[in-house]
Order: structure tokens, then C-alpha cells, then sequence
């Protein structure tokens, strides 16, 4: 499709346009020195709206203290920003509502913006980032190529809609394929003619393409990313994938563990559930996130169990050890400790690098060994390895596993500090998933724990190891001093200079 077809679908007559009230909100809201009296005014002029927007910002997702009776009084709590996104958010739902005629599915369609909105709001609010209306209205708006295109190609859209259902990786391609544009472009220029800011167009440019979008919108677009994240987790059958991706995307992005995560998604799922009756749209059924999170969490432990566990970043550590693997874990075998110890040791003595060593000690297994069979002991333990392993794998972390209920973590440009805080993030974490894993055997976590040793090579501790040894032994004895303290808990060895 030439550039001259892609402004005969934007000139197509039937595509979605904003109602009148929405467009004098943008226009008024681009001043901003706009008496919040005149934005009320304008808004109130349509009652069936002002109610809507009262009902939303009463409801518990804003958790206001007082309850608004006016949208001037609204305007003044909430402020100028989440009134203008649930103006133009019920608008555009207005506006893009199935009309009957066209065979297409607005139930998935609503279902990814619906969470793609909340989800980038969410996820925008708990990072502190300062464009949470801008990301609530990016996803609402993200595909609204879609339909679009829709309009302007009729039923060749339509099939192809129909044939990719859920997969929009899979749409975005067979888009290009067809038609040679994709919804974002089409979506992101129909929002431009609607007159508005860059800082929602741009967005919905990019958010098919996260790593790709501008500075100055890439916060926007990050958080969309996290949204449509949480929607695939939580809609589709195998959550095991999208979650984990989710979870990475976080750390990789904003520094957040797996936890972190796994807290937002909840909020999401109960938000998005909300808003759905809130806009009165059909989103269909949402399960709650932490059955979800049970669910991809068994994915995970399955998957551990069947999937190649060689990874091509070991080898320089571990050399021929890199393929030896405890065949029960998949985890690097005992015999690899010492020499991967051995060789970080060196090289960061060599280069100024930092590594830490982390000792972990599962305890209080007796009583699954009492209660059941071997299978769910070493159920526990492989779930225990794949847990390690989504902590400290995006870190570059390389896991051992040293002894029967013995684990080992490795990790290189990597500081005691921030270890100490993925270390407590996988002892809270344990008992939780421990239950996650074994639901389905009906068993308990029989206060099934981890005790937790650290040491670290780096600058303050240079002088206190002249040995791989030595590293080694100062990650046990933290290890010890932790089982000392009655277990589940986290100890670091620290320098004698730096302890007081």
C-alpha cells in the first residue's frame, strides 16, 4: 500500500470521530491556564457524561476520601489530568462501538485496551512516573488503527482480524504483509487528526515497538508494554510466557524484582475488571492474578523440568563444566563451584570487578518428606532451582546446586547490597510459591524456608580475601551466622571497616 492509499483510508468517511464535547475538552485542556469553572461548565453541559465521570472517580479504583458531587469538585481533588482521561476515555468508547454491521471482535478488541489502559496507569502510579493519564489514554487509544482499517478495507480486514485473534504479534505482521502498513501508523495519524498532543500519537506509534520509541515518550510506551503484558498473562491459556516476559521487562526496564510485578498485576486485573462495568464494555471473563500467578508458576515448574538448561554465557566460568548439569535441577553440578568461583575470583582481582557469592540452605523439608512421597520432595526442589533461577538469571547469575538442599548463586558486577535485596525477595517469596507449585497434590508449605549467606569481592573487601577460598568461606560462615539466627533470613558478610 503506497503512501497515497494510506490517506484514502484516512480519508475514508466512516472512520471513528470524537463527539463534540471531546474535542472542546482537548481544545481547552491545550491551554493551561484553563479555569477549571469553564472545563466544568463544558462538561456538565452533558449530563449522561458528567455522570459517567462522577460514578468512575467515586469508584474505588481513585480511593478519594470524600466523595465528588460536581466535576468542578473533582477537577480540584484529582486534578486537571484523570477528568480529561475519563472524558475523552468514555468518548471514545462511544465512539467505537460495534454498530452491528461489521463482523468483527470487539470483545478482544476492548479486552487488550481496557488493560493496556489500566494496566500503563497501574503500572505508571507504582513507579512514580509522572504521565499516568498520558499512558491510561495511550492504551485506550493503541488500536484504534484497527478499526480504522476496518472501515476504510472492510472484510479483507475483517478476516485477517478473525484469523489472528489474540496473537497481535502475528496481526502486526500479516498487517505489513497485506495491506504494507501496520494499525499503528494508521492509529497514531488518525489521532493527530483529532488534534491531539503528541505525547498520546507518538505512544500509540510505538507500542508495537517499545525499544524503538522516542526519549521523550519512552516511560509512556514502557508502561503500555507492562499493560498489554498483564493482559496477556492473565487472558491467555499458557500465562507461564507473557509473566515471565512481564517480569524481565520490569527488571530490565525499571530495576523492580519479580514480585513487584506479580503486586501490579493484581491491581490490574481488579482494576481492569472494574472498569469494564465502569465504561460498560465486554471484556469477558478476568480470572483473578493470583491464581494466574499459580498457574504460570506450575508452567514454569514444567517447563524447568523438559526444557535445555545450556547457556552459552556459562561457559567462559565454567568451561567443560558448563555442560555438566545435576539432572534432577537442570542447575549447574556441584563440580563446577570451585572452578567457576575460581576463575570470577581471578578475573575480578585482574579487572576491579565485583562478584558476590550467594549460599542458599532450603530447611524444613522434613515435613514434606514425612507426609508424602520422594515426588513431591524433589517437586520442591526443582521449584526451588526455577525460582533461583527468576531471580538471578536476568543478572547474569549462574546457580549451582552444591548439595542435596544446597544451592549456590554466582554473580558477576553485582554488589552485596543489591543482591541482599533479590535474596529477601526469594526467601519472602518461597513459602507462597511453594503452595503455587504443589496446589494441585493438595500439600502444604510445612514451613518449608531458605537461609540466606552472602559475600562480596569489590572495593571495600579487596584486602579481606586472597583467595577464591576465602570468598567462598565468607559466604558460608554468613550462611551459618543466618541458620544461627533460627533460618529464614538473610546474612551478609561485611569487611571489619565497614561494620560499625
Amino acid at each position: 500500500m503506497d503512501r497515497g492509499s494510506l490517506e484514502e483510508i484516512l480519508a475514508c468517511p466512516d472512520l471513528p470521530s470524537l463527539p463534540a464535547i471531546a474535542v472542546q475538552v482537548i481544545e481547552l485542556t491545550a491551554d493551561p491556564n484553563v479555569a477549571i469553572s469553564e472545563l466544568g461548565a463544558t462538561i456538565q453541559a452533558d449530563q449522561g457524561l458528567a455522570a459517567k465521570v462522577l460514578r468512575t472517580v467515586n469508584s474505588s479504583f481513585y480511593g478519594l476520601r470524600q466523595r465528588c458531587a460536581s466535576i468542578n469538585k473533582a477537577l480540584v481533588l484529582l486534578g486537571l489530568g484523570p477528568v480529561k482521561s475519563l472524558v475523552l476515555g468514555f468518548s471514545l468508547v462511544s465512539t467505537l462501538r460495534s454498530d452491528g454491521e461489521d463482523d468483527f471482535d470487539y470483545t478482544t478488541y476492548w479486552r487488550r485496551g481496557l488493560f493496556g489502559a489500566v494496566g500503563a496507569r497501574c503500572f505508571a502510579e507504582e513507579l512514580a512516573l509522572p504521565v499516568t493519564e498520558e499512558a491510561f489514554l495511550s492504551g485506550l487509544m493503541q488500536d484504534v488503527g484497527m478499526i480504522a482499517m476496518l472501515r476504510a478495507l472492510g472484510e479483507p480486514y475483517a478476516e485477517l482480524a478473525a484469523i489472528t485473534q489474540d496473537d497481535h504479534a502475528s496481526l502486526v505482521q500479516r498487517e505489513l504483509e497485506t495491506f504494507d502498513i501496520g494499525h499503528a501508523e494508521v492509529g497514531s495519524m488518525l489521532i493527530e487528526q483529532w488534534r491531539m498532543p503528541a505525547t498520546l500519537s507518538i505512544p500509540v506509534r510505538y507500542h508495537e515497538q517499545p525499544t524503538a520509541a522516542p526519549p521523550e515518550v519512552a516511560d509512556i510506551v514502557r508502561c503500555l508494554t507492562l499493560g498489554n503484558l498483564a493482559h496477556d498473562a492473565v487472558t491467555l491459556p499458557d500465562p507461564a510466557v507473557p509473566l515471565g516476559r512481564l517480569r524481565n521487562r520490569v527488571r530490565e526496564w525499571f530495576e523492580q524484582g519479580p514480585e513487584f510485578a506479580d503486586r501490579v498485576l493484581a491491581r490490574v486485573a481488579e482494576g481492569t475488571h472494574e472498569f469494564s462495568k465502569l465504561f460498560n464494555v465486554d471484556v469477558g471473563a478476568i480470572d483473578d492474578a493470583e491464581s494466574i500467578v499459580a498457574q504460570a508458576e506450575r508452567r514454569m515448574i514444567q517447563l524447568a523440568k523438559t526444557q535445555p538448561h545450556d547457556r552459552e554465557h556459562d561457559a567462559e566460568l565454567l568451561g567443560e563444566h558448563a555442560t555438566r548439569r545435576d539432572p534432577l535441577t537442570g542447575a549447574v553440578a556441584s563440580a563446577g563451584y570451585a572452578i567457576a568461583v575460581e576463575n570470577a575470583f581471578t578475573q575480578s582481582r585482574d579487572h576491579e570487578g565485583v562478584v558476590t557469592l550467594v549460599h542458599v540452605a532450603i530447611e524444613g523439608i522434613a515435613g514434606l518428606i514425612a507426609e508424602h512421597d520422594d515426588t513431591v520432595r524433589d517437586e520442591t526442589i526443582i521449584g526451588v532451582t526455577a525460582l533461583l533461577n527468576r531471580h538471578f538469571e536476568q543478572m547474569g547469575g549462574v546457580i549451582f546446586r552444591t548439595g542435596d538442599l544446597r544451592f549456590a548463586v554466582l554473580l558477576r558486577d553485582t554488589g552485596r547490597r543489591a543482591t541482599m535485596t533479590v535474596c529477601e525477595a526469594f526467601r519472602k517469596g518461597l513459602p507462597k510459591s511453594i503452595a503455587n507449585w504443589l496446589v494441585e497434590q493438595g500439600v502444604g508449605t510445612h514451613g518449608v524456608r531458605a537461609s540466606i549467606g552472602i559475600a562480596s569481592l569489590d572495593d571495600d573487601s579487596f584486602q579481606a580475601f586472597g583467595a577464591a577460598e576465602a570468598l567462598a568461606g565468607a559466604a558460608e560462615r554468613a550462611l551459618q551466622v543466618a541458620q544461627s539466627a533460627g533460618g529464614d533470613c538473610v546474612r551478609s558478610f561485611v569487611p571489619k571497616s565497614r561494620a560499625a
